[in-house]
């Protein structure tokens, strides 16, 4: 749950839902039709809590999982100004942060990431590196599945570089007003990163991973 926004405290607006504890949620106001049996859900995270609490409980086993080369997702979903983009690059830069440091402290694999990102607007899939490339073609693969076609990959040197790439894509993302929000995110966005890893077990043999968060 997140809190009220600068326009809703404005407005005198109010929470509608209590957090009775970290896994329930019930309907403040039962005149309203609602019912007032509680909702349960694996993990609730109350409108206080950080995003990096959300991000420690929720999706950093995840998103460190894709080091092993386990294909991860991390997906956010709800309705316009439920904060979901606020709370992904939150969780997205928690991510970068303990990738690298992962990194630092695994001084025997070679590491190789590569990011690509797309939005979806209006039914068209747009390339969030290159703009310029207009809109790209969706393709069934029969060993890959569903592919892009020519959307760009670059590889990350460094972190600098990784969140560069990722300020690129916020910029050219597509927003717009709504009665909820002053710049909602009127898109789909998908950031991919690629992971490719070598484990030298031994000069004559390279052990390597491969995975995409």
């Amino acid at each position: 749950m997140r809190p009220l926004n600068r326009k809703e405290q404005s407005m005198y607006d109010l929470i509608a839902w209590d957090c009775l504890d970290e896994q329930t949620i019930v309907f403040k106001n039962p005149n309203e039709g609602r019912p007032t049996t509680p909702y349960t859900f694996d993990r609730v995270f109350a409108p206080a809590c950080s995003t990096q609490k959300v991000y420690d409980e929720g999706a950093k086993d995840v998103a460190l999982s894709a080091l092993s080369g386990i294909n991860a997702t991390i997906f956010a979903y709800g309705q316009t100004s439920s904060g979901k983009t606020f709370t992904m690059r939150g969780i997205t830069e928690n991510a970068i942060r303990d990738i690298y440091d992962y990194i630092k402290n695994t001084s025997d694999r070679d590491f190789v990431f590569r990011i690509s990102a797309l939005e979806i607007y209006k039914e068209t899939v747009i390339d969030l590196l290159n703009r310029e490339s207009g809109p790209l073609r969706l393709l069934d693969d029969p060993e890959k599945g569903t592919i892009v076609e020519k959307l760009n990959e670059e590889v990350a040197k460094d972190c600098q570089h990784l969140r560069h790439s990722i300020g690129i894509c916020k910029a050219h993302r597509q927003v717009g007003e709504t009665t909820l929000n002053d710049k909602s995110s009127r898109s789909h966005q998908i950031i991919r990163l690629t992971v490719e890893s070598f484990l030298r077990e031994s000069p004559d043999h390279v052990k390597s991973y491969i995975a995409s968060l």
